[in-house]
């Protein structure tokens, strides 16, 4: 007798259906979570009512201010995401951002460290900003993400 049989044949999946299983699951939570219930028939009326408040947006760091053969470590350049064009720019400026980082050793009980910033202009016209921060970005921060706060109000 085969080892597979047509049971087990039926449970074995590929990588593609997991996915679609999945992407069909996340569906259903999220039209339940618009309709009031989840699938169990709990009540989700907290979600719905509640908008989330965030702290803080999003950034991704692009390097430094840069000249063909010079460039200036003291003014970094930011993505924010959702900022497309140079007027979306004008809400950020003068918002604090920071660098978080883990380090090796632990300082204060806290492996976790975090260097500050603040958003000085804008840079080009699709949405990057230019930040000057406390200390120099180290170059590891290339692409890492940061945290633009919507503190302080201009």
């Amino acid at each position: 007798m085969n080892a597979l049989t047509s049971s087990s044949v039926r449970m074995l999946r590929t990588p593609v259906q997991v996915a679609v299983r999945q992407c069909s699951a996340a569906a259903a939570n999220t039209a339940a979570n618009a309709t009031g219930t989840t699938a169990a028939g709990h009540s989700t009326q907290r979600l719905v009512g509640a908008s989330a408040v965030s702290l803080y947006a999003k950034g991704r760091v692009l390097g430094f201010k840069r000249a063909k053969r010079n460039q200036r470590p003291d003014i970094s350049l930011v993505q924010i995401e959702g900022v497309k064009t140079a007027a979306d720019t004008e809400f950020y400026l003068g918002k604090r951002i920071a660098f978080v980082y883990r380090a090796k050793r632990e300082v204060n009980g806290s492996k976790i460290r975090c260097i500050w910033g603040r958003i000085t202009r804008a840079h080009g016209g699709s949405g990057a900003v230019k930040a000057r921060f406390r200390n120099n970005l180290p170059a590891k921060s290339f692409g890492a993400s940061v945290r633009v706060m919507m503190y302080p109000s201009r």
